[in-house]
């Protein structure tokens, strides 16, 4: 490397022979390698320093993971360090630390990021001799943080102090991980420690804090003392076994130990003390600040899960297990252990469990239970058969280790104590030594975990994300398996050894997992299918026999239907389909056909099952994707028959599959900071500006395909979805700001004005219109957004322009960044034109003007726009600003019964006249006659009216804004229960014609016919006397009756 340094040295200014260069010795983007180059040595006064440290970088880098995130993490750590001359100094006086430390930047940009925050504190820590091939000793981690707490040290003291240890921490176990310094036991034990000391300083520090202010819980005991009462934080799980992975959550439970008593300030009773202190206790750990969180905080182990207690007395504990405990809750109690806290009380815990986890006697009802318990975990982690990708989901994964030593330790542990053991490796192990596996097995066995936890840990150093998905790119799995320990060798890269040794570990461990549960297909219709499937894919019968059998399982175009499942076999004409991926097609069709023909449209579904595979050029590999992830399947389905707006998403972006592969986390119900969170964490790893707008646009049509799951599947009602979709909408205007003021500031700096304090920063905000206002945005939906500034002046750039043009730049550059087409298509549709003078007027409008535009020219429809107005992103004291002023306009200013209500209702009636589209075959549920634009415009004119009087009714969403106008008796009781029940419907009748038909969400059909399949995911059923698509219609007509019979009677 000492020649290939002197060369480089020798044409450091000949950038295109330095990429050259850069790539012969193995940088992907050597143009990039060479700029990092050259700015690590640019602007330092000895060039020599740097140069003789050269080689060992060069190498070191190209020995990582990824040479090129190596060496551009490099260059980004020498410009965060206070100068770079400084760093190659100590570099040079501590040349062993090189290979470390670019070990490290080119594995993790999430420990990359913990380096740059505090660059000199940690590589000066990294130096220490020896300090990565010490393991961390609880005791002296624990003394070392309680050195730090004293009395003056407050609750936001301990949660920076925490996650300051824990990210310290990370880095040392990561990189020992890494240098392989320790066995997958000492860094999984490690991790486990962190969360314990953490756990324990954390209590210390609330139960001290909390003690201050309520007193000491205490009880009296049989003979009239008082006693302390205690609390232990009891640890589940990974964290009970001391296992847990780099992005683990921490199972745990809160026990105390009598409800009887109170505190001695007379203040709380006993239980009211401890679920406040466990709150408090949550919070610490798991809230995610500016330093981030400690570890996520998962209590839903306890009894009754999320509907229990948050804390519970251990009677209680001992009722509820005595009563209702079941099978899966005595697997779960296997791992438990106390963390923090009292000791002396979690070993009370331990005995009270102890019959009721591990029974004397088997009987064929615990077998039976044991059994369910396989086929539920089999049901939720989204594979049922073999699984090349996913490491503790999948087929042979991790999970299925542990299952296997569960379910034999909930069989034989309570005949022999030996084998009750927390942590899997040493359960293995005193299984064997009892004769309940063989010593063969349980090397298998050992190997094999010991492998997955390995990548599975080299997975989630890149991120700290929770995922268990091997990279499906080959360039990714080869940086994951160079992670791992693996070399590029001449006959075989490192991915391909990975992946060799990953199919033997897991073709080995789910045998002798299926030995112990062995699987029994149930018989009947699925059979059944299975069995016609395969004599029409077959070509057993003739096309028109084929055709005919498909009209028993609910298709109604039979013809077509048979053509696609033709297409899906054969492929396209002229195409040419593998032998392997037309025997994967013929194994996993049956199953594709069992669910489509029982799915909600079978005729959508197979068509868009057609279109995904015909959009996807390697059939084959999507074929086998779904042969080991049913689970996917099942959710592919669920969409494909109910949504032909989702639907397109998912055949455009086919990649998107792989969330199906975690039904835990589709379900999830997000909010607005867990979104922008994982976004601008994203966001953090994105070089280039379209990178970052590629992002932008997969992190939408991912979230939105996901809120859309839960919505067809009932998990939320439609309101709820509208919220979350207008929930992702805020978040994409918030980072497509950032975006764009990102790009701004390098050119132009930052916008200032002088005030009498001297010069501070200019302020900008997206005030939300419209539905987006509303938070009622549906799928698809456009954003009316308006661009609001304060502050004249200049930028503070090399390049200087004027705050209003710096500010209409930045308007129009974070329009592009939602609209602009990229390979990922766009993220929302953006209107503009509500601001003053419509498309006529600035782009981004001063607060002033904006005012004075509202307060001299603006017309009634302008006002009523206003009552929908929010502040989306920017400046929350700008936009609060405009809001207060907006409304002192809107709701201030005397205006007469009279005049609102002519000018509103022409206005009404002209929108039904000249923008309506109803006609014969269609209603228009938006601006047709009752529809919702007639609710929203007595809302509005009721707000404009009263509004100065009543200030509860100054919101901007409709369903909000009814229930205030009710609540001050402004409207009648029957009003609002029509209002409120005709909205409700008809928002769910327009969400549901865009998710679903993807049409105009505000056009009807008229026919029965067509409207059939929409009436039937709406839950119109089909009765003897009247179809359900007819039941709709009358229903629609009914209530649009009944609300235009309330507009007439408010607007006289």
């Amino acid at each position: 490397m000492k020649k290939v340094s002197q060369e480089i040295i020798r044409n450091f200014q000949d950038a295109a022979e330095l990429s050259s260069i850069l790539a012969n010795v193995g940088f992907a983007d050597s143009r990039r390698a060479a700029v990092n180059l050259q700015l690590l040595r640019r602007d330092i006064p000895l060039h020599s320093i740097f140069d003789k440290l050269l080689p060992s970088i060069l190498q070191s880098a190209i020995d990582s993971p990824d040479p090129d995130m190596s060496l551009n993490n490099l260059e980004r750590f020498a410009s965060s360090y206070e100068e770079k001359d400084k760093l190659y100094l100590f570099l040079s006086s501590h040349k062993e630390i090189i290979s470390p430390l670019l070990l490290l930047l080119g594995s993790s940009q999430y420990l990359c990021n913990f380096l740059f925050s505090a660059p000199r504190e940690y590589i000066e820590w990294l130096a220490v001799p020896n300090f990565l091939k010490r393991t961390i000793a609880k005791d002296t981690a624990l003394a070392g943080l309680r050195k730090q707490i004293t009395p003056k040290t407050t609750i936001e003291d301990v949660k920076t102090m925490l996650r300051r240890f824990r990210k310290k921490e990370y880095l040392r176990i990561s990189l020992r991980d890494l240098l392989g310094y320790g066995t997958l036991s000492e860094i999984t034990q490690e991790i486990s420690v962190v969360a314990d000391v953490s756990l324990q300083a954390a209590y210390d520090t609330c139960n001290r804090d909390m003690e201050k202010r309520y007193g000491i819980p205490q009880y009296s005991d049989e003979d009239g003392n008082s006693r302390r009462c205690t609390f232990t934080v009891l640890g589940m799980g990974k964290l009970g076994g001391e296992e847990l992975n780099y992005s683990s959550d921490i199972d745990i439970m809160y026990l105390y130990s009598t409800e009887k008593g109170e505190t001695s300030h007379g203040i709380l009773s006993n239980h009211q003390y401890f679920v406040k202190l466990s709150e408090m206790l949550s919070q610490v750990i798991g809230q995610t600040t500016d330093e981030g969180f400690v570890f996520r905080v998962d209590t839903r182990l306890r009894p009754e899960g999320e509907r229990g207690d948050l804390a519970s007395p251990l009677r209680s504990y001992e009722v509820y297990y005595e009563s209702w405990g079941q099978t899966w809750e005595r697997a779960a109690l296997l791992k438990v252990r106390p963390v923090a806290g009292d000791e002396d009380l979690g070993k009370a815990f331990l005995k009270m469990i102890q019959p009721f986890v591990y029974r004397k006697y088997l009987d064929f009802t615990a077998i039976d239970e044991i059994r369910d318990m396989k086929v539920k975990i089999d049901n939720s982690i989204a594979v049922k058969g073999k699984d090349v990708r996913n490491v503790k989901l999948g087929y042979g994964g991790i999970r299925e280790v542990e299952f296997f030593v569960q379910a034999l330790q909930l069989l034989y542990g309570g005949k022999e104590p030996l084998i009750r053991e927390r942590n899997t490796m040493r359960a293995l192990h005193k299984l064997a030594q009892k004769g309940f596996i063989s010593y063969e097995e349980e090397g298998i066995l050992s190997a094999a975990y010991q492998f997955m936890r390995r990548v599975e840990h080299m997975i989630q150093i890149v991120g700290e994300r929770q995922t268990y998905v091997m990279p499906a790119d080959p360039k990714d799995l080869n940086t994951l398996a160079k992670r791992t320990g693996y070399k590029d060798k001449a006959k075989s890269r490192a991915y391909e050894q990975l992946l060799k040794d990953y199919n033997s570990y897991t073709k080995s461990v789910r045998k002798i997992y299926d030995d112990l549960f062995s699987k029994k297909g149930p018989e009947g219709s699925v059979e059944a299918e299975a069995g016609d499937c395969e004599v029409i894919i077959g070509g057993v019968v003739s096309e028109d026999e084929a055709i005919h059998m498909l009209s028993r399982y609910n298709f109604k175009d039979t013809v077509r239907a048979y053509r696609n499942i033709i297409l899906l076999r054969d492929g396209a004409a002229f195409s040419h389909q593998t032998p392997r991926s037309r025997q994967i097609f013929l194994r996993i069709f049956p199953s594709f056909f069992a669910q489509i023909s029982s799915s909600s449209d079978p005729d959508l579904a197979l068509n868009n099952v057609e279109a995904l595979i015909s959009s996807v050029g390697a059939r084959e590999t999507l074929y086998s994707f779904f042969e080991e992830n049913p689970q996917a399947v099942e959710s592919v389905i669920s969409i494909f028959s109910s949504s032909e707006y989702l639907s397109k998403i998912v055949i455009r972006h086919p990649e998107i599959i792989d969330m199906f592969l975690d039904p835990e986390e589709m379900l999830k119900k997000r909010t607005t900071a867990d979104m922008q969170e994982e976004l601008f964490s994203l966001m953090e790893q994105c070089i280039s500006y379209a990178e970052k707008l590629d992002l932008l646009r997969k992190f939408k049509y991912t979230e939105e395909i996901r809120i859309g799951y839960i919505d067809i599947l009932g998990y939320v009602t439609p309101g709820d979805a509208s919220q979350y979709l207008s929930n992702l909408a805020d978040v994409s205007l918030v980072c497509a700001l950032k975006i764009a003021g990102d790009e701004l500031r390098r050119v132009y700096g930052r916008p200032v004005c002088r005030t009498d304090g001297g010069v501070i920063e200019a302020e900008f905000c997206i005030i939300g219109m419209g539905k987006l206002g509303g938070e009622e945005i549906t799928y698809g939906s456009d954003l009316d957004i308006v661009f609001l500034y304060s502050g004249d002046g200049e930028t503070n750039g090399k390049q200087k322009i004027s705050n209003h043009e710096y500010f209409t730049h930045l308007s129009s550059k974070t329009m592009s960044a939602l609209t602009a087409m990229t390979r990922e298509g766009t993220v929302f549709k953006v209107d503009v034109r509500l601001r003053p003078s419509g498309s006529k007027g600035p782009l981004s409008q001063s607060i002033v003007a904006f005012i004075s535009y509202i307060r001299e020219h603006a017309d009634i429809w302008e006002l009523q726009s206003l009552t929908r107005s929010r502040i989306a992103a920017g400046d929350e004291s700008l936009g609060k600003e405009f809001i207060e002023t907006v409304h002192s306009v809107l709701y201030e200013v005397s205006r007469t019964s009279a005049e609102l209500s002519s000018a509103i209702r022409n206005m009404r009636l002209r929108m039904e006249n000249e923008v309506s589209r109803e006609n014969e075959e269609y209603y228009d549920i938006k601006v047709g006659e009752g529809g919702i634009v007639d609710i929203e415009f007595i809302v509005q004119y009721l707000q404009l009216l009263y509004g100065a009087k009543y200030s509860s009714i100054r919101v901007t969403n409709t369903l909000t804004a009814l229930e205030a106008l009710y609540r001050e008796q402004l409207i009648t009781k029957d009003q609002y229960s029509i209002l409120k029940k005709s909205y409700i419907f008809l928002r769910t009748l327009e969400s549901r014609l865009r998710v679903v038909q993807n049409m105009p969400s505000h056009l009807l059909s008229k026919s029965p016919e067509r409207l059939a399949p929409l009436a039937k995911r709406m839950e119109y059923k089909d009765s003897k006397r009247i179809s359900g698509a007819i039941r709709l219609m009358k229903e629609y007509e009914s209530l649009r009756k009944n609300v235009r019979c309330i507009f007439d009677e408010i607007f006289g």
